[in-house]
């Protein structure tokens, strides 16, 4: 017996209707996943931004504790009898000013007075800024009896902004600070 083949032929309005479905499923997945690596990307820079200012403010603390610690250990020295006479010397540092080193730790010095500790530790405190990695950092210390306030600045952004003034909302014109008191 012969064996016949049977040719079954799919409807035209069929193959009409499904074609092209395919792709359109593979563009919407290719677009949610770029979506989804763009948020990633976007997380990424943000943490990178923050992770620069934390090292940023990290170093800012380590520079404002290196001259409280010079303010405690000169206002706990005694002179002539008196504790701390010379309380305020330090409230005229600022590190964009020249300091001149007296050279007074050398033996020919013969050592420091009062007066050239002060110098030294302001020319000490203002070499530390030329070899810090704060943007344009500058550091600077006041007076008003009994607190000096440590002030450090650094241009968080690479904007060229300069001055004096801490304001995070506009990072243009301001800089970044961090600040601490100290009472010796």
């Amino acid at each position: 017996m012969p064996i016949k083949k049977l040719i079954i032929q799919p409807k035209r309005s069929r193959i009409c209707k499904q074609a092209g479905a395919g792709i359109v499923e593979v563009l919407v997945s290719l677009l949610i996943l770029a979506v989804g690596l763009l948020g990633v990307l976007s997380l990424q820079a943000s943490g990178l931004s923050s992770n620069k200012r934390a090292e940023f403010v990290g170093e800012a603390q380590v520079l404002a504790q290196d001259m409280a610690d010079r303010i405690l250990a000169f206002g706990s020295l005694e002179t002539n009898g008196n504790r701390g006479a010379f309380t305020g010397e330090y409230g005229a540092t600022d590190t964009d000013s020249p300091i001149t080193d007296p050279n007074c730790e050398s033996p020919a010095g013969g050592g420091c007075n009062p007066l050239n500790t002060v110098a030294y530790d302001q020319s000490e405190w203002q070499q530390l800024f030329n070899t810090s990695s704060l943007p344009s950092g500058r550091g600077t210390v006041s007076w008003a009896a009994p607190i000096y306030t440590i002030r450090i600045y650094w241009d968080q952004d690479r904007t060229g902004a300069g001055g004096l003034d801490c304001d995070s909302n506009n990072r243009t014109v301001n800089l970044s600070c961090f600040e601490m008191e100290v009472r010796p």
